[in-house]
């Protein structure tokens, strides 16, 4: 547990959770100072008396025009502000978690079913690469094969507990080591074969 009292992982953590933080809040800021401003200038008088027109009383002197493309860019700005005002809490939210998980350990009991792991970090809510270190490994658990294996072992562990046998951790484990190297070597034959033209 190198990790318990340095805190470098966690301060650069911290930082780019900062760093989106100010760049969600900037653009904000932007697209609410866009909005602001496209209210006031997407329309404008057009001037129709020009060339031949000069001339001709029939034809006002200037027509209200609207932009277009500025009202769809401007429907387009509100909804991303929208979005990236609801994103802030949550930037708030994963910066703060490392600081207050407390019991952060508990789905690492699973692997005290092995006869080598005994040492297990307590949860004790220190701010440190460990806690964010376990809170990553607690988020990803369910990706890795040995949780999925361990958690098989678990359940028959305590089946045989359960119905009075005696249980080989250990031995169960040598066994399906032999059935998982006796597939990847099979897998190895097969590919090596060159296939027929």
């Amino acid at each position: 547990m190198t990790k318990r009292c340095l805190r470098v992982l966690l301060s650069y953590y911290l930082l780019c959770r900062g760093l989106t933080l100010v760049t969600l809040l900037c653009a904000c800021l932007y697209l609410g100072y866009y909005l602001r401003l496209v209210s006031v200038t997407d329309e404008f008088g057009c001037p129709l008396g020009v060339g031949l027109l000069v001339h001709d009383t029939s034809i006002p002197e200037k027509v209200q025009c609207k932009l277009i493309a500025v009202g769809v860019f401007s429907l387009l700005s509100a909804v991303n502000l929208a979005i990236f005002v609801t994103l802030m809490p949550v930037v708030i939210y994963a910066s703060v978690r490392p600081l207050f998980c407390q019991g952060y350990a508990r789905f690492l009991e699973t692997y005290q079913s092995l006869p080598t792991v005994s040492v297990r970090p307590s949860p004790d809510g220190q701010w440190d690469d460990l806690s964010l270190v376990l809170l990553y490994l607690e988020e990803n658990i369910s990706e890795l094969k040995s949780y999925k294996y361990m958690k098989v072992l678990e359940m028959l562990r305590k089946h045989g507990e359960c119905s009075g046998e005696n249980f080989d951790t250990v031995g169960l484990l040598q066994t399906l080591c032999l059935v998982k190297m006796d597939t990847v070597d099979a897998h190895r034959t097969t590919a090596a074969k060159p296939k027929p033209v």
